[in-house]
């Protein structure tokens, strides 16, 4: 199953009977104008249209990935320990949490790394998600339940999340998300994927600081 993310409109386009039958997504919903745009909408697919696929160039995506591996391959190659400032703030709830600053340089190419999973691949923000996600809040996240009539909103936190999240886990739920889960069927792509994904990993897990953790 693959996870395919676009803009949502203000006003929505009228949907055709073909489009309901045959669950095919309107092709302006690929625009690069969001002026008239308003959140972001997440639909889950078995099999990605052709149409949509033909949107994407998997093979310069592929591309990029080695280069941007091979530009940064001294910091592969170093002590990943090294290439951090690591402190602790105290929780709200008590206790101190580990931040894991990166120096410059990696920071700078992880940036480069997230910049490429928004523009030249398109990924944006799950439907639900608010946390870390600019120009929303957890106000908008009341907003929506409030639209929806909810009666209850529950805040929780996940003990450990960034630490116990690994590289492999991060893999398979990329994997999931279009168009990296097209990268991802490339034995050559994936392998590129993997590499790149894992400059932002410490310990086995994600280290909180970096522009890569959210």
């Amino acid at each position: 199953m693959t996870y395919l993310t676009t803009m949502q409109f203000r006003k929505p386009r009228q949907l055709t009977w073909e489009d309901v039958v045959m669950d095919r997504l309107p092709m302006n919903y690929f625009t690069k104008d969001t002026s008239k745009t308003t959140g972001t909408i997440t639909r889950k697919y078995e099999v990605i249209d052709e149409e949509i696929l033909s949107k994407v160039n998997v093979a310069a995506m592929i591309n990029w990935l080695k280069q941007f591996n091979k530009d940064n391959k001294e910091l592969f190659e170093v002590e990943r320990k090294s290439l951090y400032y690591s402190f602790k703030i105290p929780k709200a709830t008590g206790g101190f949490r580990q931040i894991d600053a990166p120096n410059d340089e990696l920071q700078n190419a992880l940036r480069k790394l997230v910049n490429f999973f928004k523009e030249d691949c398109g990924v944006l923000y799950h439907t639900a998600a608010f946390a870390y996600v600019k120009g929303r809040s957890i106000v908008d996240c009341l907003k929506k339940h409030q639209s929806n009539e909810s009666n209850w909103f529950l805040k929780t936190d996940f003990s450990g999340f960034f630490p116990h999240t690994t590289l492999d886990f991060a893999m398979k739920m990329l994997s999931m998300v279009f168009p990296l889960s097209e990268i991802c069927k490339d034995n050559e792509g994936y392998k590129e994927l993997k590499q790149a994904v894992s400059l932002g990993f410490l310990n086995g897990g994600l280290p909180q600081g970096t522009v890569l953790s959210p």
